[in-house]
């Protein structure tokens, strides 16, 4: 990534005089994830980075004539036996094939029209809100494995604590609930109401 981060764009390419490339994509851009610390995904890296999460090797659909013939054939067994095939190889090899192929799937699977989901609406606290939701989040790391936000926001605390075994979710539909906690003294079970 360029080094000042104003700079920085959805899909960054760095290029070579001998012809090696990579492509670093912004994940907190493209997918819109909510954090301080950026997620990158970079293809081809010319050097290693100092935190890595996740590293596989993968390849892209090689089109031949082989792959154009099983693609035109694939109507005569899709569905069959309850197995549906779906990906970027039931097109041209992109992002959108997949997503066509999946869908297709899914509608062969559930036996009706699927549509595509648009992103709902992300909450908006206001400010009194966001403060009292900084509070509840801190305190919650403590007891609740994972905080699901009305359209989307997810905070994955990992295990709650030691003596608690069981993973416990927690989902907000109102910005509301992080006031209520805050202002109840008697504790969660009454800021619920």
């Amino acid at each position: 990534m360029p080094r000042n981060s104003s700079a920085w764009s959805a899909w960054n390419f760095l290029g070579t005089s001998s012809r090696v490339f990579s492509v670093t994509y912004w994940l907190n851009q493209i997918q819109k994830i909510e954090s301080v610390r950026p997620f990158l995904v970079t293809l081809n890296p010319p050097c290693v980075p100092d935190h890595v999460l996740l590293k596989w090797n993968t390849s892209l659909p090689v089109p031949s004539v082989a792959a154009a013939k099983a693609y035109l054939q694939l109507d005569q067994i899709q569905g069959k036996r309850g197995i549906w095939f779906c990906g970027v190889y039931n097109g041209h090899g992109f992002h959108e094939d997949g997503l066509k192929s999946g869908k297709a799937a899914a509608q062969g699977l559930l036996g009706k029209k699927c549509d595509v989901l648009l992103n709902p609406k992300k909450m908006s606290p206001s400010w009194t809100e966001a403060g009292a939701r900084l509070l509840v989040i801190r305190f919650f790391n403590q007891y609740v494995s994972i905080l699901v936000e009305e359209g989307g926001s997810v905070f994955s605390f990992g295990k709650a604590c030691d003596k608690c075994c069981v993973k416990s979710v927690i989902q907000v539909h109102d910005p509301l609930f992080y006031w209520k906690v805050n202002r109840r003294r008697h504790g969660l079970g009454r800021s619920l109401y």
